[in-house]
């Protein structure tokens, strides 16, 4: 259940018990926020950034937030026929976690004059397919490593068969876009 509220002029929807977002971040003032704050720039282009700030008051396994760059006056005009990315990413992480399929918990979305926000929780415990797989298999071919891999795409091959028959596509599917979950002690096989 979420909830909407504005906080120094700017509109916000809130996941219920994460009603304090709004007052430690603004979007079109988001940059002076982070001063004095632990975080790590994740990634960065034109269009967005995404910002990890471990361990906050806001959830103890951390947050990430996706600044997202608004464009000029002809995204303004398309934003009034398609929702915003953010309004997307929002809408989609909250369906996709209604049909039971993991994915990061979106806790805050907001849309100020001069950027979007996107508040998720940290995915903990946890790494891109892609790195596991270059930690791990990379130039490999003894046979032990060979029924890992196996394993490992057969589970993928079940989760996206999966999340087909729930009803949605990932239009933009890489390994660098699938997490790997660990269970204590656990690898990939396991």
């Amino acid at each position: 259940m979420s909830t909407k509220t504005i906080k120094n002029g700017v509109a916000w929807t809130v996941r219920e018990g994460y009603e304090k977002i709004p007052d430690r971040f603004s979007p079109d003032d988001f940059l002076s926020d982070l001063n004095g704050k632990n975080y790590t720039l994740v990634k960065e282009n034109r269009v967005r950034s995404v910002i990890s700030i471990p361990g906050s008051d806001i959830s103890e396994d951390g947050i990430y937030i996706k600044y997202f760059k608004k464009g000029d006056y002809r995204d303004s005009i398309k934003h009034l026929f398609v929702s915003t990315k953010a309004k997307t990413e929002w809408d989609v992480g909250n369906a996709l976690l209604s049909k039971d399929i993991n994915t990061a918990l979106p806790l805050a979305i907001s849309e100020g004059k001069r950027c979007l926000l996107m508040v998720t929780e940290t995915v903990t415990d946890s790494e891109e397919l892609m790195e596991f797989c270059q930690a791990h298999y990379e130039g490999s071919l003894s046979v032990g490593k060979e029924s890992e891999k196996k394993i490992l795409l057969d589970k993928l091959a079940l989760l996206i068969r999966d999340i087909h028959e729930k009803g949605f596509c990932h239009y933009d599917l890489h390994a660098g876009n699938i997490l790997i979950k660990f269970k204590k002690e656990q690898n990939a096989a396991g």
